[in-house]
């Protein structure tokens, strides 16, 4: 939950997020565009044959080597790279493909080595 403050009334807020499940022939795919968090859980997209996921960010340190740390106000809108692994994993799905990672939020030749 999100509190929005407009005009001294304060309101909570769910984040509403848009993720696509398309099926054909037998084949699931997941296509969840940018901003993501939080990923819905939802026993259709168990065993999908891809996912397609956006914006995220990599490591923990910024490319001007300010930390992103477990606070850090990043953290509640993106998925990091161990999110997605996560994700990949929870879901049961074979093959991910990110559309998008943000160069200012890490080093992106860390992403190999959590793949294979």
């Amino acid at each position: 939950m999100r509190e929005d403050k407009d005009n001294g009334y304060t309101s909570k807020k769910r984040k509403s997020v848009s993720i696509f499940l398309f099926e054909s022939n037998g084949r699931k795919v997941i296509y969840a565009p940018c901003d993501c968090k939080p990923f819905p859980q939802d026993y259709s997209m168990l065993n999908a044959d891809l996912l397609i996921i956006g914006y995220t960010f990599v490591g923990s340190t910024m490319k001007d080597n300010r930390f992103i740390g477990r606070d850090y106000p990043l953290r509640q809108e993106l998925l990091s790279i161990e999110d997605v692994l996560t994700l990949k994993n929870d879901l049961s799905v074979p093959e991910v493909i990110i559309t998008h990672i943000e160069e200012d939020w890490g080093n992106h030749t860390k992403i190999a080595s959590g793949w294979r």
